[in-house]
């Protein structure tokens, strides 16, 4: 997950640098009478944002080592912030194992901050080390 200021948050800046210039160069006090309310609004815009927190997974397998034909569970425990519409979780298998259930990768709601436990099943079904 990554985060990134809007547009609007960079093109303000630049705006506001360009009316005050102007307003120096021509001499003109309405322009940079036109930078204040941007100003303004882009002091509170950086006030107000903040990065949102990367959601915790633990994780845990059971059981440890397979043979064919074992099921294996994995137990993900999502906790997802509330900044977040959905979270997709999917689950990387090698070859040799199939997934049983449910969709991988599957969408998680908008969270709350609370965890929220995800079971995928998974079944060998070719020999091999994995």
């Amino acid at each position: 997950m990554t985060w990134s200021p809007s547009s609007r948050l960079l093109a303000y800046p630049w705006l506001v640098a360009v009316l005050l210039v102007a307003a120096i160069a021509t001499g003109r006090p309405e322009l940079a009478a036109a930078a204040g309310p941007l100003t303004v609004f882009l002091l509170v815009e950086l006030a107000v944002s903040r990065r949102p927190q990367p959601p915790v997974c633990p994780v845990s397998v059971s059981p440890q080592r397979l043979v064919e034909g074992d099921t294996l569970t994995v137990t993900a425990e999502i906790a997802a912030p509330a900044e977040l519409e959905v979270l997709e979780v999917g689950l990387p298998l090698p070859l040799g194992l199939q997934m049983l259930g449910p969709a991988n990768p599957t969408a998680v709601p908008r969270g709350d901050g609370a965890a929220h436990p995800l079971v995928f099943t998974a079944r060998a079904v070719r020999w091999g080390a994995r």
